[in-house]
């Protein structure tokens, strides 16, 4: 594959990327706003492995009698500090955490009634998610956004197929003697 091919196919693969990471955040938002899911980023290593520092959570609203060992909640304690732990021990409506990397459980059980159970998560994306919507509070940034998808588009689509520009030059050098 020629190198010309290479630049066009990874043109193409970056502007697929940019549009489904687009429609993903669109989404997401979307269902944020509507109350159906919760979107987090992780700020912290305790629950590395399993769940990296940067990573993107989705939430859903669940009571906190439906929980059970094993499960990744996020909850915002007493302190109003939002902590992403698994679940150890679940007594009435009492919900013990502790992080994948913490020897020890957290030192005081949650006892609200609703708690955002983790669903999924990925790796970096909520590192992304935060800069893309940086973006759309800062014009500056919207408008290199914009150019950055731009600069990415499949421009060899307009250009004319391999080997007829020669022969058109040399016409058109032909025309004007």
């Amino acid at each position: 594959m020629n190198a010309s091919r290479m630049v066009g196919l990874g043109r193409r693969v970056l502007t697929g990327g940019l549009v489904a990471f687009g429609v993903l955040a669109l989404g997401l938002g979307l269902a944020q706003r509507a109350g159906v899911v919760g979107v987090l980023e992780v700020q912290g290593g305790s629950m590395q492995p399993a769940i990296a520092n940067g990573s993107l959570l989705i939430t859903v609203p669940r009571a906190t009698a439906e929980v059970r060992p094993g499960d990744v909640v996020s909850i915002v304690g007493a302190d109003h500090i939002r902590v992403t732990h698994r679940v150890v021990d679940v007594v009435d409506d009492q919900v013990t955490t502790r992080g994948d990397a913490n020897s020890v459980a957290d030192p005081a059980a949650y006892t609200g009634d609703r708690l955002d159970l983790v669903v999924w998560h990925a790796p970096l994306l909520g590192v992304a998610l935060r800069y893309v919507s940086m973006a759309v509070r800062e014009p500056v940034l919207v408008g290199g956004l914009v150019l950055a998808i731009g600069l990415t588009l499949p421009w060899e689509r307009l250009r004319r197929p391999r080997g007829r520009h020669r022969a058109d030059a040399i016409e058109l050098l032909a025309v004007t003697r």
